[in-house]
């Protein structure tokens, strides 16, 4: 993870910071290597996650997502922040992800159709 900005750790330790930041980098590597036993032991039975797009799941239908055709070849995060409310914390910060389509679903070479 790139630019990790521990400015940010409101009323949090560094140990604190450094374990959420290496559960963040091994859920990335999960998702890489489709290690969905490691990626359902380490996320929160009462995930919340929200994608890009708006789409909100919930731990069973994030990891049913997760299971489905679109590969991820490589995560990336940027820019990083991390602020504790209270027992939750909340990461922000900028998401690459360059993912496969699944091989039998055809791709338009011109981006306008």
């Amino acid at each position: 993870m790139k630019n990790v900005n521990r400015n940010d750790m409101t009323s949090m330790n560094n140990q604190a910071f450094d374990e959420l930041l290496e559960r963040e980098a091994a859920r990335g590597r999960a998702l890489v290597e489709r290690d969905f036993h490691t990626l359902e032991k380490i996320l929160a039975d009462d995930l919340l996650h929200i994608h890009s797009t708006g789409v909100v799941h919930d731990k069973a239908a994030y990891l049913d997502f997760v299971r489905g055709p679109l590969a991820f070849l490589s995560i990336e995060r940027r820019d990083l922040k991390v602020k504790m409310l209270g027992d939750a914390a909340v990461m922000t910060g900028a998401m690459s992800n360059v993912m496969q389509p699944p091989r039998d679903e055809c791709l338009p070479l011109d981006p306008r159709h």
